[in-house]
């Protein structure tokens, strides 16, 4: 959550030259939502943040979204788990807690189709989610990513370990 914070504060501090509801912060399901808008909300330097899910399961299923606390009518950082994500657009988006989409492991008597299945699912979600960005992406992962994967990204912040 550090990084992510000192890499929002890098493009909101300051002059504000990009607004915050230009932002989007989606956050994978390995990330407690509220705990990452607290920490969020508690940064003086990016105003006021619109956490768009509730932690709770909603009638269908699934995280539900909230309205705007204050009105549509105020600059906001859109905060969003990826269940909910669908729909949604930004400039800049950030991808956190993502771990479980890029290095899932098939958990111990799984069957290889129900694998299969679920890998399926994993790369929807995770290709739903990068769509978002219109002009920057960034994915922050707290797990270091698989060599054959580090040529595809560039790689900061990390300390090689």
């Amino acid at each position: 959550m550090d990084k992510l914070v000192e890499l929002l504060r890098d493009v909101h501090g300051g002059t504000r030259a990009v607004r915050l509801s230009a932002t989007l912060v989606i956050h994978g399901d390995s990330i407690y939502g509220s705990n990452l808008a607290s920490r969020l909300r508690a940064t003086p330097e990016l105003g006021s943040v619109w956490h768009m899910n509730s932690d709770g399961i909603g009638k269908h299923g699934k995280s539900e979204k909230h309205e705007p606390p204050d009105g549509y009518d105020k600059d906001y950082l859109r905060l969003v788990s990826i269940t909910t994500a669908t729909g949604l657009e930004a400039a800049i988006v950030f991808l956190i807690g993502l771990e479980s989409l890029l290095l899932g492991y098939r958990p111990h008597g799984m069957a290889e189709e129900a694998w299969d299945v679920e890998q399926v699912e994993r790369r929807r979600k995770l290709y739903m989610a990068m769509t978002r960005a219109g002009r920057r992406l960034v994915l922050i992962s707290a797990d270091k990513l698989p060599s054959e994967m580090e040529s595809l990204f560039e790689v900061v912040g990390c300390d090689g370990a």
